[in-house]
């Protein structure tokens, strides 16, 4: 799958920094390749809604980052003078990661559920008898 290009994102409307984008972009491609079971790999030009959503996911993930302070970690509480953070472990570190998941894959579903290739819906999962 070509890739989206930082110019092209900003022109989305996108607002992550250069110097962020490339790792975010990667991951987004990653997560749109595997929910559409590689269809994409040869598609060049990318059509609008597989920009869309690459631009939304990134936006996501750099969400996540900020909320994790930048550790990958989720920030459960924190204190500014005493400079002191405490972060979800175990069970809600799980679930944060599960959330996220979850929204990855609503967002790929709300721009590619009605997109198909070759006839074949980019999202179809299912088997042919």
């Amino acid at each position: 799958m070509e890739h989206l290009s930082y110019e092209a994102y900003v022109s989305l409307g996108g607002s992550v920094p250069e110097a962020r984008f490339s790792m975010l972009e990667r991951r987004a491609n990653r997560i749109v390749d595997a929910m559409t079971h590689g269809r994409l790999a040869d598609e060049s030009p990318l059509r609008d809604a597989v920009a869309c959503c690459i631009a939304q996911l990134v936006d996501a993930q750099a969400a996540d980052e900020a909320l994790s302070g930048g550790t990958g970690r989720e920030v459960m509480s924190m204190s500014n003078d005493g400079v002191s953070m405490t972060f979800v472990a175990g069970t809600e570190a799980a679930r944060a990661r599960s959330s996220a998941s979850a929204r990855n894959a609503a967002i790929v579903r709300d721009w590619l559920g009605a997109e198909s290739t070759g006839g074949v819906m980019l999202l179809y999962a299912g088997v042919d008898a």
